[in-house]
């Protein structure tokens, strides 16, 4: 199972920690729009790194990615992946607002993504 995290600040490092020590996960990638942290999270790691999560989301097959970013970001983000057909995980909450909610879990509905 190849995994990705989007955002690898203070929660999302976590996450990539977590998907490297897991047997049968291959943490295949990292994004963060801060490229001194990303690519020393990417070396820690031994995985891709991105400064664009768009590019990480177009250029690896991933089953699934950790949405650690702003929370205002979720949406947007989070629509991404549903659209590549990518099951998520986002850090909490899950939006900034309900109706951003309701639209994220109303499109992976949709699309059988799970999150």
């Amino acid at each position: 199972m190849n995994a990705g995290v989007i955002g690898v600040g203070n929660m999302g490092r976590h996450h990539a920690r977590n998907y490297s020590e897991i047997t049968g996960v291959n943490l295949a990638a990292v994004s963060d729009i801060e490229p001194k942290i990303g690519k020393e999270i990417a070396k820690r790691f031994n995985c891709r790194y991105y400064a664009d999560y768009r590019e990480l989301l177009n250029k690896e097959k991933l089953d699934l990615v950790t949405i650690a970013v702003p929370t205002k970001l979720h949406k947007e983000v989070a629509l991404g992946a549903i659209a590549k057909g990518i099951h998520i995980l986002i850090e909490k909450p899950i939006a900034g607002t309900v109706a951003d909610a309701k639209i994220i879990v109303q499109k992976a509905k949709q699309k059988g993504i799970k999150f």
